[in-house]
């Protein structure tokens, strides 16, 4: 990105964001291909349904590519980020849309791309409450069960031998557990909160499960024999990292996209403390010494579903609660129901948006140094 937009897109995070406000807005999303977080400084023309946006040049330019479709985005607009949904107007309706964005801007020449960008409508990025809790409940309690029973197969295979064998074996199953468990809730997390990085999610989630693990290990294999308080103070510290692990990784992503994300870290130590009081309550009194090893995954398995969906319910509900304080909703001109979960529909041909023809020219709405 050029310094020119380095620069536009901090004047517009900031007190003198008054200077551009009127015409300029900051669009940011989540590329399709990669995932990699997108943010550009964009011109705007406010219209009664949301904002049209359009791409200076667009032959030249790919930002523009994701939108084709219905696409989740987030708009600094006002000083504020908001949900919104962006989609490249159809070339029947684009005639239309392009007379709107010439009542600001009425230099723009006719082979313009527009895209329209409805803030705060029905779309993937704006989630009801039960609708995100529903899918969050049902992702991580898959995600959870099915990463646990790496764990839950190794402990059992370990069982007895040495801690240079058992130790490294049940950090690495740890790792899977912690790698699935992080895709299942960024498969959640990257419609609920546009421009969420997903592969840093999903890292920091399984090197946090790591040290989870690390710390559950920790007194039963370097505090035998230790005096009984020396031995409580460590497991008693080594508890509370293991519950704060999970929460302070995802805080480190979640604080960039979520005011006041900080809460997400007792969330996740609420919900793992829930979770680990159920699996042990469920499998310490079914699990005996000298029973087959099938029985024993099988039991672990079990209590391991009922601690993934405590979990994800507790989590769920926390998240409900985190992203419900952190709403905007539009100024009245641009709130209230949208006529289809599609942006514009007033502006919908029924074709298909097309690109560019080669040698199209479009309107420089785009700040200079946009790629």
């Amino acid at each position: 990105m050029g310094y020119v937009n380095s620069t536009v897109l901090r004047l517009l995070g900031s007190p003198a964001r008054g200077l551009l406000d009127g015409r300029v807005c900051a669009l940011r999303y989540q590329a399709r291909r990669t995932g990699r977080t997108v943010t550009l400084p964009v011109q705007y023309a406010p219209t009664a349904e949301g904002l049209l946006v359009v791409a200076g040049q667009p032959e030249h330019k790919t930002w523009w590519r994701a939108l084709r479709r219905p696409y989740p985005v987030e708009v600094l607009w006002r000083g504020v980020w908001r949900p919104a949904v962006g989609e490249v107007v159809e070339a029947g309706a684009r005639a239309a849309a392009l007379a709107e964005y010439r009542r600001t801007f009425p230099r723009t020449p006719d082979g313009a791309l527009v895209i329209c960008i409805a803030v705060g409508g029905s779309g993937p990025a704006v989630f009801r409450e039960r609708s995100l809790l529903g899918r969050w409940t049902r992702w991580v309690t898959l995600g959870e069960t099915v990463g646990f029973a790496v764990p839950a197969v190794v402990g059992a295979w370990t069982a007895g031998v040495s801690p240079f064998v058992g130790v490294p074996a049940l950090l690495a199953a740890g790792a899977v557990e912690g790698t699935v468990l992080g895709a299942a809730q960024a498969h959640v997390l990257r419609q609920a909160i546009p421009g969420l990085p997903v592969r840093r999610w999903i890292g920091v989630t399984g090197v946090a499960a790591v040290f989870a693990y690390l710390m559950g290990l920790l007194p039963s294999t370097v505090a035998t024999g230790w005096p009984t308080p020396a031995a409580v103070a460590l497991g008693s510290a080594a508890g509370v990292a293991l519950l704060l692990s999970i929460g302070v990784a995802q805080w480190t992503v979640l604080r960039a996209h979520v005011a006041r994300s900080a809460s997400w870290i007792a969330v996740t130590a609420a919900g793992w403390l829930a979770g680990l009081a159920v699996f042990l309550v469920v499998a310490m009194p079914l699990w005996h010494e000298g029973q087959p090893l099938w029985q024993t995954v099988a039991v672990g398995t079990f209590a391991g579903l009922l601690m993934a969906t405590t979990v994800a319910v507790v989590t769920g509900l926390g998240l409900v609660r985190l992203l419900r304080r952190n709403d905007v909703r539009p100024p009245p001109s641009l709130d209230g129901p949208p006529s289809s979960t599609r942006p514009f529909p007033r502006w919908r041909s029924g074709g298909r948006a097309d690109r560019p023809r080669d040698g199209a020219q479009g309107t420089v709405a785009a700040l200079p140094g946009m790629r």
